[in-house]
């Protein structure tokens, strides 16, 4: 990605998307996900900026918050970088592990705040991994229903009440913000598809299947590929280049 210069938004509003390096999974375990809202979650009580709404997805988070003293710019900073030494440090890893600087688009108005809300809540049943948005535990829509005050609900809640904004969370739109640009539906999800590769190999997570010897790997990646699993998903859930995993299936 260029380090073009961010468009400022007039209202410091902006929907943020961050995701791990050559689009592999950043969250392995449920206390991942929980360390990753920790650290977004300490810098919004130290007041760098309101948070309207989250959510984090396997390899890719989306966050919609406003910035106040600091620059929404030096809050990602820091939280990125506290969550990826914690994240190395716990599966013995080194390098990147976002893929360069996040992405952002701004937010100027309360409609188009309302419908980037309903978006990154919508992000888990567009993926397939859920039918209804409350089904999903890592997304700042529970935070509403149940009052919670993790988020800055107020300035949503302006314009809809409790009931008709969980209505309107359940509404399926053509609304289209920060996105991956990966649309394919996919044979197996990222889950099932981890599954068969810790059946295979015994590895927990990426850290420990990319310090295999090569021949366990190559087996690994062609039976994976023999079942119908993309390269694009491997290379995703495995960190290895879709180049090399080409190689290795040829």
């Amino acid at each position: 990605m260029s380090n073009s210069v961010r468009v400022k938004s007039r209202t410091g509003t902006y929907h943020l998307m961050v995701r791990g390096v050559n689009k592999q999974r950043i969250f392995e375990e449920e206390e991942d996900y929980e360390k990753f809202l920790e650290y977004v979650k300490h810098y919004r009580k130290q007041e760098a900026f309101e948070l309207y709404a989250y959510c984090l997805m396997s390899n890719h988070v989306h966050l919609l918050a406003k910035e106040k003293e600091k620059t929404i710019s030096q809050s990602m900073q820091s939280i990125q970088s506290r969550y990826a030494k914690w994240y190395n440090d716990k599966y013995e890893r080194v390098g990147h592990l976002f893929q360069s600087r996040f992405r952002s688009e701004c937010v100027e108005t309360a409609g188009s705040l309302l419908r980037v809300v309903r978006y990154i809540h919508r992000n888990p049943v567009k993926a397939g991994m859920c039918n209804r948005v409350s089904e999903y535990k890592y997304s700042s829509f529970l935070s509403y229903i149940n009052g919670k005050n993790d988020i800055d609900s107020e300035a949503v809640f302006r314009s809809k009440d409790m009931l008709s904004f969980a209505e309107y969370n359940d509404i399926d739109s053509e609304d289209e913000f920060l996105d991956l640009p990966e649309k394919i539906k996919r044979k197996y999800t990222d889950d099932k598809v981890v599954n068969m590769i810790e059946q295979m190999t015994c590895c927990k997570n990426i850290t420990e299947f990319q310090k295999l010897d090569e021949e366990q790997k190559r087996t690994c990646l062609i039976l994976l590929s023999d079942k119908g699993i993309s390269f694009r998903q491997l290379n995703r859930l495995t960190g290895m280049s879709r180049k090399k995993i080409q190689q290795c299936c040829s």
